[in-house]
């Protein structure tokens, strides 16, 4: 019996430690930009002391077309023929665009970086914490790369987060 209550005490302080543990969403503050605009210097770009000019604001989760509709660049694609007005939307009506080649000329035929930065938490600096990205992504945190998911790494006080499309 001795045994079952420091079990259940073992269990009740894990549990509490586990809900202490802070979670920071990151879901607004993110900006995008294209990499033919913003270049393709992922460590220079993912650095807090990068100053990004003429990126455009986004939440997460998003799409580049979504941000750029949010944004007021392109008229909202789901109504009327707003769709073929995006550029690089020269296929023929009723094509199997899937198929296509993307014209060169398109704003969406290179990478396009989302960009944030953030305050680590007090308690988390100099520690490693794991950053949780859904999806396929390459981040670079602080100018280094940081792959895989979750993504353990050392966080500065300061940190500037990067990904590229």
């Amino acid at each position: 019996m001795k045994i079952v209550w420091r079990a259940l005490a073992f269990m009740l302080m894990c549990a509490g430690a586990a809900r202490a543990q802070n979670k920071q969403m990151l879901h607004s503050g993110w900006l995008i930009q294209s990499s033919a605009r913003a270049g393709t210097n992922g460590a220079r770009i993912s650095t807090s002391r990068y100053v990004p000019r003429n990126w455009y604001r986004a939440t997460v989760p998003s799409t580049v077309v979504g941000t750029l509709v949010d944004d007021g660049v392109y008229r909202d694609p789901f109504f009327g023929m707003n769709l073929r007005s995006l550029p690089g939307m020269t296929y023929k009506i009723g094509a199997n665009f899937v198929h296509t080649a993307m014209s060169a000329k398109s704003p969406f035929a290179v990478a396009w970086w989302y960009r944030t930065t953030f305050r680590t938490p007090t308690g988390a600096r100099g520690r490693h914490v794991t950053l949780g990205f859904d999806g396929s992504i390459t981040a670079r945190i602080s100018g280094s790369t940081a792959g895989g998911s979750p993504t353990p790494v050392r966080l500065p006080e300061r940190t500037a987060a990067t990904s590229s499309t």
